[in-house]
């Protein structure tokens, strides 16, 4: 590692052996996979869904599974799937079964644009150049190829799988229809950062992939494991990570890109060979939350008044459920659940432990939200 580099990474997933505090979920994954029980894997944005994805993929890789990362984050039609697809699987398989798909995938009309008339399906496309299912069928029976010529399972990660929700109707329902049979030929981990739309993709009785995985839930990180990490990598650089580091986990309470961004600007903030001290930490604090002061206005117009003051409560510690809520919130305490579930299904806040104990997911947001009241 060189000492001149920050080696705080936070703008993006890391890379497999950097993973934090993650064993049991990455082995709970890989084993679901090996067996060919599906999963469902929901985390608030920024928590490190992705990079445990990749984590999973490369211990199957090893195993000897060919392995696939889809992203579906911003489609908006069913075109997108199938470009998405397309575009993943080219990407993802490799080694001795990467011949394989390319000509599989070649062997389809390149278009992307589809017609579902014909089809016992309904699904509405708004793309000049219409033609069948046949290259998404093509597409999600690729796996079942694979397997024919191999004999060895697949494993597929679909990432930002709520999506499917708005990209058109009965979507979630074909793809069913394609995988369903796929015993063993392959395993699926869909992975989400919506709460609200992966409970209504998996736990609504009336939709097609109803208990149709595992669900893994991710939750904030061990403080002993980030210390551990954060300390280790200050002193590679030829840094001492001093008494911010302790006034860093207190504010980021577990949040893996939060952690990750503050000991980053920690360590800009830190002179060669010195130790991060008190007057560090606020300099590195306030910098952070300047910088990321519009995208928080822009999350906080986007609430409710509802919405605004259990926030509020939260970020100040006051129980919504309590009296001072109602006294210093204007928290009526009929329309508190409400706005709990709304934010709960948005990952705006997460419960500890189940209940009604919840907490805000992003800490930064929390002390914006606070120097706001004033």
């Amino acid at each position: 590692m060189k000492t001149g580099l920050n080696p705080f990474v936070y703008n993006h997933p890391i890379d497999p052996p950097d993973l934090i505090d993650r064993d049991a979920e990455s082995q709970m994954l890989a084993t679901l996979a090996q067996e060919g029980n599906h999963a469902r894997l929901t985390a608030p944005r920024r928590y490190g869904k992705t990079s445990l994805l990749r984590k999973v993929l490369a211990d199957c890789d090893r195993l000897g599974m060919p392995t696939a990362y889809v992203d579906f984050f911003g489609i908006q039609t069913a075109a997108d799937v199938v470009h998405r697809l397309d575009g993943g699987y080219r990407a993802s398989f490799h080694g001795p079964f990467r011949k394989f798909a390319e000509a599989l995938i070649r062997s389809i009309q390149p278009q992307v644009s589809f017609s579902a008339e014909g089809a016992t399906i309904s699904m509405g496309i708004s793309r000049d150049d219409r033609q069948s299912l046949d290259r998404l069928q093509t597409l999600l029976d690729l796996p079942v190829k694979l397997f024919e010529k191999t004999g060895v399972r697949a494993v597929i990660a679909f990432d930002e799988f709520q999506s499917l929700l708005g990209a058109g109707p009965n979507l979630d329902g074909f793809l069913r229809s394609r995988i369903q049979a796929q015993t063993k030929e392959a395993t699926y981990l869909f992975a989400g950062s919506h709460p609200g739309m992966m409970r209504e993709l998996f736990s609504n009785r009336e939709r097609p992939l109803f208990g149709q995985a595992r669900p893994v839930v991710l939750g904030p990180l061990a403080d002993a494991d980030l210390y551990l990490y954060i300390a280790e990598h200050f002193e590679l650089t030829g840094k001492d990570s001093g008494s911010a580091l302790g006034r860093l986990l207190d504010v980021v309470v577990g949040h893996p890109q939060r952690a990750m961004l503050m000991a980053n600007r920690v360590w800009d903030e830190t002179e060669p060979g010195a130790v991060a001290d008190e007057e560090v930490f606020v300099r590195a604090l306030d910098g952070v939350i300047a910088d990321h002061a519009e995208a928080f206005e822009s999350e906080w117009r986007r609430l409710n008044v509802s919405d605004r003051r259990l926030v509020s409560a939260l970020a100040t510690g006051v129980g919504p459920f309590s009296a001072e809520a109602k006294s210093r919130f204007g928290i009526a305490p009929g329309s508190v659940e409400a706005s709990r579930r709304r934010l709960l299904d948005d990952g705006v806040i997460a419960d500890a432990g189940g209940g009604r104990t919840s907490y805000l997911v992003d800490p930064l947001f929390g002390i914006w939200v606070r120097s706001l009241l004033g």
